[in-house]
């Protein structure tokens, strides 16, 4: 049963951030501004050693376990839409992985419409192999959330045609897997939160001169096959939801593990949220994430 706190949230979202992006416009609107990023919060300071460095141009977060150097790493690439910066609560999800001992890094991938898929993905990839040439394959896995969770299907995609070492794991939350949000049963999903035409312009700008259905664009549309496990989270009020059932199957059918989550009345990326629902999602985020890890 869905907690009197997670439909809290749904009505918030409902009347604060559903309005601005409902439509193309406001979208425009929102690309409009100087994207923000959240500064990472005192109580991820005093727990854990941080390093900022940038490289191509981008900035990067390092977050070191408060116990030591770890040997095995998170690339996290935070949501919003490919437009919004990093939020608090992506911080909080960053201090819950970092808790479990293991390093995150954290990079700013570039957002439209300055940035597009094209600037985002060698960078990650390049972020990705650094990891790689410091703690050896096995020992690094992808996470993403939202827009975040779509572009690191799509890396761990390029990664695998390009040769190179797998991820350990893939921990995608709400991932948004297709721009153009072209699944018909997206239409019958009652989002508090997200609108499909404020999405698809974005998208519009995201893609920049790359075709929004190629499959750096829109992961869903690319091959599964020979892809590391798969830990997939969404809620039933999520539009993502539709696409998330999608991957899902796909990735039964070509033998990749694909485990999903799915919350019933749970909104977008709930793990993030202060909810109950979020922090069962987080716990079993983190452990799966962990679990991957230490096995390699």
């Amino acid at each position: 049963m869905t907690t009197l706190t997670m439909r809290a949230v749904a009505m918030i979202l409902r009347r604060t951030a559903q309005p601005g992006m409902a439509t193309a416009e406001k979208a425009r609107e929102v690309m409009s501004r100087p994207a923000v990023h959240a500064d990472p919060p005192r109580a991820l300071r005093r727990r854990h050693r941080l390093v900022q460095d940038s490289s191509d141009g981008f900035d990067c977060w390092s977050v070191q376990p408060g116990s030591g150097p770890a040997k095995t790493a998170v690339l996290y690439l935070h949501g919003g839409g490919y437009i919004a910066g990093i939020h608090s609560a992506h911080w909080s999800l960053v201090r819950h992985v970092a808790d479990a001992g293991h390093r995150v890094e954290v990079p700013f991938y570039g957002l439209a419409p300055r940035f597009t898929v094209e600037d985002a993905v060698p960078f990650v990839m390049a972020r990705y192999r650094r990891l790689l040439d410091e703690l050896g394959p096995g020992r690094v896995a992808l996470a993403g959330d939202s827009a975040g969770g779509g572009l690191a299907l799509a890396v761990a995609q390029q990664l695998r045609d390009g040769g190179h070492p797998a991820p350990a794991a893939l921990g995608l939350v709400a991932p948004w897997l297709d721009l153009t949000l072209s699944n018909p049963a997206i239409a019958t999903v009652d989002d508090p939160w997200l609108s499909a035409e404020g999405l698809r312009e974005a998208g519009r700008a995201w893609a920049g001169s790359t075709s929004p259905r190629a499959s750096v664009c829109s992961p869903v549309n690319g091959s599964v096959q020979g892809l590391p496990p798969i830990e997939l989270f969404v809620g039933t009020r999520d539009l993502f939801h539709p696409d998330a059932e999608v991957l899902a199957v796909r990735c039964t059918e070509v033998g990749t593990t694909c485990r999903l989550h799915v919350e019933p009345g749970s909104v977008h990326v709930y793990p993030l949220t202060p909810t109950p629902e979020g922090r069962r999602g987080r716990r079993l985020l983190v452990s799966a994430l962990d679990h991957h890890l230490r096995a390699a």
